[in-house]
């Protein structure tokens, strides 16, 4: 993938990647209902003729099922891990991104609601928030995840992948970037970091298998 260009934008070949989409599918079934996300599945199921509905991932595309089901287990990681506030006392250059952190570990509403009540804060994120940026958020938030959170059934890499979405999401919540430059980031985020382990394993589908052993 390109890198992100400094201005923010997203090159259009990242948009077609599968963590994009991955991404995309994400947290499209965290502002929805749990509910309606499978009725509307099994809607589409019911209407979309059997050939299509045999369509296989190949290279960076993927049939809606897959991007679905992915995501599902995605979600399913990331609830079952306990995020707690911490006790990081903001003391240097990086108190921005330690603040963030802790902030987005209650929620990215939470976030944004500090934003309007401090400007430094807001400006900062406006004026400042790059790829560097989200990378340092991401990294930190990652690295307060304590491992006796993580369930025994799942590996730390399952859990980190997982709250690597779920940074992204709580991302867009707030009221300061377009959605489609936080879903590059953390697209680029996630073929940095994981890429290597997720082919390893067969691919994003083969990787969050239910009978995966742990590693």
């Amino acid at each position: 993938m390109e890198a992100v260009g400094t201005n923010g934008a997203v090159p259009e070949m990242s948009k077609d990647s599968m963590e994009f989409r991955l991404l995309m599918a994400y947290t499209k079934k965290r502002k929805q209902p749990i509910r309606l996300v499978f009725q509307s599945a099994r809607l589409e199921s019911a209407q979309v003729p059997d050939k299509r509905r045999k369509v296989k991932a190949v290279g960076s595309m993927a049939a809606p099922g897959v991007l679905d089901n992915v995501a599902d287990k995605l979600t399913n990681i990331a609830d079952s891990v306990k995020l707690e506030s911490g006790d990081i006392e903001p003391d240097g250059p990086d108190d921005v991104i330690q603040r963030v952190v802790e902030l987005l570990r209650e929620s990215g509403d939470r976030l944004n609601e500090e934003m309007k009540k401090d400007e430094t804060l807001a400006k900062t994120l406006r004026s400042c928030f790059s790829y560097s940026m989200f990378e340092s958020v991401t990294n930190l938030f990652l690295d307060r995840v304590d491992p006796s959170t993580i369930p025994s059934t799942k590996s730390a890499e399952q859990a980190k992948i997982a709250l690597t979405f779920e940074v992204t999401n709580r991302l867009t919540a707030v009221d300061c970037h377009p959605m489609n430059m936080l879903m590059g980031f953390g697209a680029k985020y996630l073929q940095d970091n994981f890429s290597t382990w997720v082919k390893q394993r067969g691919g994003w589908e083969k990787a969050f298998e239910d009978d995966e052993e742990v590693q």
